[in-house]
């Protein structure tokens, strides 16, 4: 799994944006992810990328706030693990 599917995996269970730190917070908590030291970080650093992406699943809704973008603008997560797994 990668850092993006494990931030699209919270924000699809949050029931709006959350702060990148919550995000990361709720990564570690549901044990997505192993490497913890430099998370915060990498978290905010893949939110920040991303939505400057015209396909990013993630929107920024204010400042360190992110949500889910609509499923039509975003990629599919299950149709991308399956594609992974395919390949």
């Amino acid at each position: 799994m990668t850092l993006v599917q494990a931030i699209e995996i919270v924000l699809r269970e949050a029931e709006g944006p959350l702060y990148h730190r919550e995000i990361t917070r709720r990564i570690v908590e549901k044990g997505l992810w192993k490497e913890t030291e430099s998370l915060p970080d990498n978290v905010l650093q893949k939110l920040t990328a991303s939505v400057r992406w015209a396909y990013s699943p993630f929107e920024r809704v204010s400042p360190g706030y992110y949500a889910l973008r609509p499923r039509d603008l975003g990629f599919d997560l299950e149709e991308s693990l399956q594609e992974s797994a395919a390949d």
